[in-house]
C-alpha cells in the first residue's frame, strides 16, 4: 500500500530517490557499501537533525554578498564560540558549533579562491533532478554567474561540509575528491535541467562547482563530462532496478 507522499505502509520510500551527496557517495562505494545506500535512502530516519544548517546559511550569506564581506564570517565566528560554550545547549549543538567553527575557518582561508567567482543567491525552492526513473535531490548553494555580457552563462555551486576522517588515507582522500566532481557534475546537470535560460544565460559545464570547505578545494565539473554523466545514469539505473529488493 503507498501513500500520497510516496511512501509505503511501513514508512518506506516506495519509489527511488537520493540525495546528490548520497549518489556521488554511491559512485564510489564499494557493493556492499552501494546496498547499503540504498537501505537508507529506502528507509531514513523519521526525525533527521540537520547538522551544519546555521553555518551553511552564514556561508551562502558570505559567498553571494557582492563585497564578499568578511564581517559576515566573523559574526559567525562570535556566535559558533558563543553557543560551543554554552552549557544551556544540548551537546548535539555544541558540538555542531564546534564544527561550524572548523568550516568558517576554512572560509576564511578559501575566500582569495572566491573571489573571483561571481555567486548569485540560488531560489530557495528548487525542484528535484530526474535520472533514469531516480529523483535526486539536487539543491544549489548559489548560482554561478560567468561569460560575457554578450553570452552570459549560468552554472550552480554545491556546498560540501562533511568532516573528513582525522587519519584520512590516500585512497580516502582521492574518494572525497572524485565525489566533489560527481557532485558538481550534478549541479551542471541539475542547471541544465531547471536553470536553463534563467535571466537569459545558458548553462557552463564549468561554471558548476563542489566546494569542499573540509578539504580546502573547489571541484569544477569537466567540459568533457559525457563519461561521468553516463557513469551517474548507469547508477541510477542500478539503484532503479535494486530498490526494492535492498
Amino acid at each position: 500500500m503507498t501513500s500520497s507522499h510516496g511512501y509505503d505502509y511501513v514508512g518506506h520510500h516506495s519509489e527511488p530517490r537520493i540525495t546528490a551527496n548520497e549518489l556521488a557517495r554511491f559512485m564510489v562505494a564499494s557493493d556492499v557499501g552501494r546496498e547499503a545506500i540504498i537501505r537508507n535512502a529506502r528507509a531514513p530516519k523519521e526525525a533527521i537533525v540537520v547538522r551544519y544548517k546555521d553555518v551553511r546559511s552564514i556561508v551562502n550569506n558570505f559567498l553571494t554578498n557582492p563585497y564578499q564581506d568578511t564581517e559576515i564570517l566573523a559574526a559567525g565566528q562570535r556566535m559558533f564560540a558563543q553557543r560551543a560554550n554554552d552549557n544551556s545547549v544540548s551537546a548535539f549543538w555544541r558540538n555542531d558549533a564546534d564544527l561550524s567553527l572548523e568550516i568558517i575557518d576554512s572560509a576564511f582561508g578559501m575566500r582569495n579562491d572566491f573571489s573571483p567567482v561571481d555567486f548569485q543567491p540560488a531560489p530557495k525552492k528548487q525542484n528535484n533532478l530526474q535520472i533514469e526513473g531516480v529523483t535526486v535531490s539536487v539543491q544549489l548553494d548559489a548560482l554561478v554567474h560567468s561569460g560575457s555580457p554578450a553570452s552570459p552563462t549560468i552554472g550552480g555551486a554545491i556546498l560540501r561540509l562533511s568532516k573528513a576522517d582525522d587519519n584520512e588515507t590516500v585512497s580516502a582522500a582521492e574518494k572525497r575528491r572524485e565525489m566533489g566532481i560527481y557532485c558538481a557534475v550534478l549541479a551542471c546537470l541539475h542547471v541544465d535541467a531547471h536553470f536553463n535560460g534563467y535571466e537569459g544565460r545558458v548553462p557552463a559545464p564549468n561554471s558548476s562547482m563542489a566546494i569542499d570547505l573540509r578539504s580546502g578545494e573547489i571541484h569544477r565539473a569537466p567540459r568533457q563530462f559525457a563519461r561521468r554523466r553516463q557513469n551517474l545514469f548507469a547508477a541510477c539505473r542500478t539503484i532503479s532496478a535494486l530498490w526494492d529488493a535492498a
